[in-house]
């Protein structure tokens, strides 16, 4: 037990966790002052500006898959390293490229999410998986996943200035829970046996019931999020009276 509990800690916390997110944030601080120098010098123009984060995408995947680390978290905390003084924002809210890009990776990646979900496994008492339970763990990931570690961290990030802006953005985050999810959780199924009907062990009772769980918890937090957007976007646009 004592030898698993430190692989656990030493190769999936330190080396994979840890260090893909350390690796990710030097990477993308590291990005963000060689673009402002060279945009600043003259080195590059606007539009090669806006199309080197792809090319960071991919060289902070490569190195992370290279290691043996998180490349997920790597490329995520490169993007949060990037745009952490809002430098990177501004140079590129206004190119057209920049939206397309989104638009193409966030239909693909919702399209793939629809086909993916298991519907007909929502409601599987033999599993212990029932809708009300499906709900009230839904209520408390969405409630306690980001916003109180945005309340306690605010002041250190530069963009929030209140505490009634980080609530906001706990609440709506960068994302919602989708390919992240999705990824580990397909990720983790190869690590697991294939579940009998029913499961014989605690290793198939996980394999069995992790689809169902985490597909839902990504179908409310995309439900949740689109449509509290959309209110939020109504609200900003309603004309005073």
């Amino acid at each position: 037990r004592r030898v698993a509990i430190g692989k656990w800690f030493v190769v999936g916390w330190l080396y994979e966790v840890v260090l893909g997110v350390v690796l990710g944030a030097v990477l993308g601080r590291t990005f963000a002052w060689l673009m402002r120098i060279s945009l600043r010098k003259g080195f590059i123009d606007r539009q090669s500006y806006v199309a080197q984060y792809l090319a960071m995408a991919f060289f902070t995947i490569g190195i992370a898959s290279t290691i043996g680390s998180d490349d997920l978290l790597a490329a995520f905390a490169a993007g949060n390293a990037i745009s952490w003084d809002g430098h990177f924002n501004t140079q590129t809210e206004d190119e057209i490229f920049v939206s397309v890009i989104d638009l193409v990776l966030n239909c693909a990646c919702f399209v793939y999410i629809g086909a993916w979900l298991p519907f007909n496994t929502f409601n599987s008492p033999e599993l212990g998986i029932t809708p009300w339970r499906l709900v009230v763990l839904f209520i408390a990931i969405l409630a306690l996943r980001r916003i109180p570690s945005v309340l306690l961290l605010y002041k250190w990030i530069p963009e929030i200035r209140t505490w009634r802006e980080a609530l906001f953005s706990g609440h709506f985050g960068m994302y919602c829970m989708g390919v992240g999810a999705v990824f580990i959780s397909t990720l983790a199924l190869t690590e697991l046996p294939e579940p009998h009907n029913p499961p014989e062990s605690q290793q198939e009772l996980l394999a069995a019931t992790l689809q169902p769980i985490v597909s839902f918890v990504v179908l409310g937090s995309i439900i949740i999020r689109t449509n509290s957007r959309r209110f939020s976007s109504n609200r900003n646009e309603r004309p005073f009276s």
